[in-house]
């Protein structure tokens, strides 16, 4: 599933509720999406420091890359 930052008016936040909930009321697939919006962009440029940034770039790049490996099983004795 991914995940959108983004910032859009109040009016579009509520129409994408409104066709979600369509959506939803004649058993249709939801889209696989989280979106998180912000109606203020210097809240979103809060939250994205420079680091946050280069975190979810690499993320994009490399989904796998953030995932640290497995142990290997072991046996019980």
């Amino acid at each position: 599933m991914k995940t959108i930052l983004k910032t859009e008016p109040v009016e579009a936040f509520f129409q994408r509720g409104c066709h979600l909930a369509r959506l939803a009321d004649g058993e249709e697939t939801l889209p696989a999406e989280r979106i998180i919006a912000f109606e203020d962009p210097a809240d979103l440029a809060r939250l994205m420091t420079a680091a946050k940034i280069a975190l979810f770039r690499a993320a994009k790049e490399r989904p796998g890359s953030l995932i640290p490996p497995h142990p290997p099983c072991t046996s019980a004795p």
